[in-house]
């Protein structure tokens, strides 16, 4: 990576901090979320097992950010001070993130452990995660509805991997709300009996909980190392490494440098100034969709493709991906 830049670790826990708070941001020339969610699952495979799982970029910040940010997909925008740029690994830190929070409307993750089980089908030696595919009924209630119960899960041996998240803890009440059936009914006169019902209970809970808190303690400490740019690195520099970190997706096109440029100059983001013209010209000029063929609104895919045939990087050289 050359002299200026610095191997760091940083956990899941402090990983998943720095998104909440903030401080960590992605430049806005990153595209959008792009796994799907077989690639998900291996990664999270990967975590759960406690094996290796690659290396992030980052760009510190300074006083100044060098580009304009947004947040990763789906967290928060807090208004604090940015001081990192996430300039490689957004795919595989978002997908973790979502993961955890379970806020993938399409897609539930679970861990499946083979010894909370009861379907004898199910016989698989090790724990492992499963997707779960989610979507909406005509009535609107979100399917399958099992997925949402924490009883009918269990059954199946299967546990939330939100439960996994570090920085929340809902495992005592997954759990209580998993296994209330157990507990013994009130009309039980015998005292010794409910008694052993109440202990055989309460023992299998703490199972439960021991095996979920083995994982959670997996994924609190497990490392995703990251290499940092100073603050100090120039905008041509980290979009060049941004390049060649990335060659094995859509490389970096001249529009996207551009884009970027722009976006530093004016300190705003492009896909916002783009979607309140899309709602603002329609308004202000009476354009009406019957009438758009006789009567086009200007296209601004049209104004794109010519500001990126006008434009070329500044060091066309050192954006090219080898």
């Amino acid at each position: 990576m050359g002299a200026g830049s610095e191997a760091q670790n940083r956990t899941v826990s402090d990983w998943l901090n720095h998104i909440d708070g903030g401080q960590l941001r992605l430049p806005s020339f990153q595209r959008g979320v792009a796994w799907e969610p077989k690639r998900v699952k291996s990664m999270l495979n990967t975590i759960i097992h406690d094996l290796p799982l690659g290396v992030a970029l980052v760009l510190n910040v300074g006083d100044k950010e060098q580009f304009v940010s947004r947040a990763l997909h789906t967290a928060p925008e807090t208004g604090e001070s940015v001081t990192e740029h996430l300039l490689d690994g957004q795919q595989r830190l978002t997908a973790l993130y979502r993961a955890l929070r379970d806020n993938d409307d399409k897609v539930t993750y679970f861990l499946h452990f083979p010894e909370l089980d009861d379907e004898p089908r199910n016989d698989d030696e090790e724990v492992s995660i499963r997707v779960e595919k989610r979507w909406r009924s005509r009535q609107g209630t979100i399917r399958p509805i099992w997925a949402d119960s924490p009883r009918d899960c269990l059954y199946r041996g299967l546990v939330p991997v939100r439960l996994l998240d570090p920085t929340h803890d809902e495992v005592t009440e997954w759990v209580q709300a998993a296994t209330a059936h157990m507990d013994p009914s009130d009309d039980i006169d015998d005292f010794a009996e409910f008694k052993r019902r109440l202990a055989e209970a309460t023992a299998f809970r703490d199972s439960i909980k021991n095996v979920i808190a083995e994982k959670r303690e997996i994924v609190r400490h497990f490392n995703l190392p990251y290499l940092r740019l100073p603050a100090t690195t120039s905008k041509d520099t980290a979009l060049s490494v941004f390049v060649n970190m990335n060659t094995n997706a859509k490389p970096l096109s001249a529009y996207d440098i551009v884009v970027a440029e722009l976006e530093g100059a004016t300190g705003e983001r492009l896909k916002e100034m783009e979607a309140q013209l899309d709602t603002e010209l329609p308004r202000r000029h009476g354009f009406d969709v019957h009438r758009a063929s006789r009567h086009p609104v200007p296209s601004l895919r049209r104004w794109r493709q010519r500001l990126c045939a006008s434009h070329t990087p500044q060091h066309p050289d050192r954006l090219s991906v080898r």
